[in-house]
């Protein structure tokens, strides 16, 4: 028995979308069929919220066309003489045709869009600016702390920084190793170097340090230690499965709260390497 053929409920042809000098979507074509799933994936800035604001009419987009069949898949000379008609929906034999990318033409839409923009901008917070820090800590992103002194997030991150000193689950040493791993992955060379002295304040030797971050092994290691180095070198590249991975071998030897503490580590290392290695001066 041949399967009945995908009926389309919306088709996206060749939408574009610009800001200014800004492509933000650039000749995206697709189509979703009745009963099936159709997802949008991209990273972060790849138009996907811009896709889904011409769809539903809060944009107008540059060009293109989205057709919306109601009651069953759109026939092309139907959808052709409502492209001609200059009008924005047309009844068909199985329904009815929309083009979505007209709908913004509406007189509601004019109307209610400055009132929803004035909507949007009551309810966004934008952090103030706070005095500079005052911060004389000898411990390693001190001076990240500084070069962000000054700007909303830097009471935050000063305090989280604290509070991952002060948790006890894991030892101060062992998190040093992992904040040094994650530096040497990212290239970070003032995170990295400001790691390797607190290592060393530690009693880490030169020499331990840099087998470890070559090995990530040394015999200076603790148990606990040798685990959560290779974690923190698997969290650089942020690769789900290889990390779920490692984080499932953690419940055999590691205590909830240690692997709590450990994820947090990890996490806050790759964040703030990857802030330091944009706003600091490498030495």
């Amino acid at each position: 028995m041949t399967p009945a053929p995908p009926v389309p409920l919306l088709a996206v042809e060749h939408l574009t979308m610009r800001f200014g000098g800004l492509i933000a979507i650039d000749d995206l074509s697709f189509s979703a069929n009745k009963g099936e799933i159709t997802a949008i994936i991209g990273p972060n800035g790849a138009g996907k919220t811009t896709v889904f604001n011409c769809i539903t009419g809060f944009y107008k987009p540059t060009s293109g066309r989205l057709v919306l069949s109601l009651g069953g898949a759109s026939v092309p000379a139907d959808v052709a003489t409502l492209t001609a008609s200059g009008r924005r929906f047309r009844k068909t034999a199985a329904g009815a045709v929309f083009l979505l990318e007209r709908m913004p033409d509406q007189l509601r839409y004019r109307l209610f869009r400055p009132l929803i923009n004035r909507i949007l901008k009551r309810h966004r917070f934008r952090g103030r600016a706070t005095p500079p820090l005052d911060y004389t800590s000898s411990t390693p992103y001190a001076s990240l702390m500084k070069a962000c002194g000054g700007s909303p997030i830097a009471p935050a991150l000063t305090r989280t920084l604290e509070e991952m000193w002060a948790s006890p689950h894991l030892t101060r040493r062992c998190k040093l190793l992992m904040l040094a791993v994650i530096a040497r992955g990212l290239a970070c060379e003032v995170c990295a170097l400001e790691v390797g002295e607190a290592l060393q304040r530690e009693g880490l030797k030169e020499a331990a340090l840099t087998q470890v971050l070559t090995h990530l092994d040394a015999p200076e290691l603790d148990p606990v230690e040798r685990v959560l180095v290779p974690f923190a070198r698997e969290t650089i590249w942020f690769d789900p499965a290889p990390m779920q991975r490692r984080a499932r071998a953690l419940r055999d030897r590691l205590s909830s709260p240690q692997i709590l503490e450990a994820i947090g580590v990890a996490a806050l290392a790759n964040g703030l390497c990857r802030m330091g290695a944009m706003v600091l001066d490498h030495p």
